[in-house]
């Protein structure tokens, strides 16, 4: 009986936190061949890749994650991440700012898209944001 995606998925991750990473690539390899670009897939993985020191590939998997139609609050929120660890705090910052879209009542995510706006001088966006959504 075959595994189903998910159950890949966590192997691989399992497999990846106990540092044995070629058994988990052969677990996301299983994962992607049953369903390709599988977006949970693909955040998990670039979750690994990240961990291995594959910022950028970490980076790519989770923006080929993210659904242009209806944009996941917490993926945007980890690329954000991310692009600030590269000190890519503009790029954070238009990320944060599409992560409070999907999620303008998050209060905590607020104040984090205010400061690093603030930080770059750009607060201004946001309440311009802000105003239009109401």
């Amino acid at each position: 009986m075959s595994k189903k995606i998910g159950e890949l998925v966590s192997e691989a991750t399992e497999l990846a936190k106990e540092k044995r990473f070629l058994e988990s690539a052969d677990a996301f390899k299983e994962a992607f061949a049953i369903l390709p670009a599988d977006p949970s897939a693909l955040r998990e993985l670039a979750s690994v890749m990240v961990d291995l020191g594959e910022t950028e590939t970490g980076l790519s998997l989770l923006a080929d994650s993210v659904d242009p139609e209806k944009p996941d609050m917490e993926t945007l929120r980890r690329i954000a991440t991310l692009l600030r660890g590269k000190n890519r705090l503009n790029e954070a910052g238009d990320f944060l700012i599409c992560a409070l879209a999907q999620d303008s009542k998050n209060e905590e995510l607020f104040v984090e898209t205010l400061g690093l706006l603030t930080e770059l001088g750009r607060e201004g966006e946001l309440f311009a944001e802000d105003a239009a959504t109401s």
